[in-house]
């Protein structure tokens, strides 16, 4: 596994970043979306927390998300660009099975699960959102528990 660059790591945490910039207007206009940058929060956090950060991301990944931001713009897809920001956070953590389950995680904060779950009431979709967030960060919390 190649790593990239800080320099390059972090342009493209900043590019994908303000492609899914959409994201934050919904978190806080719709309904099925608020709070989402609570589950936000939860998932991006966790890794931090758990010590599964390192400086340069992996390459595959970032190319991985550079090639999701331009199929987002393209097909103007939304979902892609989070899914992209999603992925270039995850080149910057610690390789494993656990990185691939909190990843899965990212639904979590997306306007995708809201409009999935536009039936529920909006009390229900932020319990679901959240509950998907904590299981997702759940490996990476309950591993640094363990090494403490």
């Amino acid at each position: 596994m190649k790593h990239a660059s800080r320099i390059l790591t972090f342009a493209v945490l900043a590019f994908t970043f303000w492609k899914a910039r959409a994201l934050g207007t919904a978190w806080f206009n719709s309904p099925y979306d608020q709070l989402s940058w609570a589950a936000f929060a939860c998932w991006v956090l966790t890794p931090l927390a758990g010590g599964a950060i390192r400086a340069g991301g992996e390459i595959s990944w970032l190319a991985i998300s550079l090639c999701m931001s331009i199929a987002g713009t393209v097909g103007d897809l939304s979902v892609l660009h989070a899914a992209a920001f999603a992925t270039a956070v995850g080149a910057c953590t610690r390789a494993g099975w656990e990185r691939l389950w909190w990843f899965a995680g990212f639904v979590s904060w997306t306007s995708a699960l809201g409009w999935m779950l536009n039936g529920c009431s909006s009390m229900q979709v932020i319990c679901i959102r959240l509950l998907i967030a904590i299981i997702a960060s759940w490996p990476w919390f309950m591993g640094r528990r363990a090494a403490a």
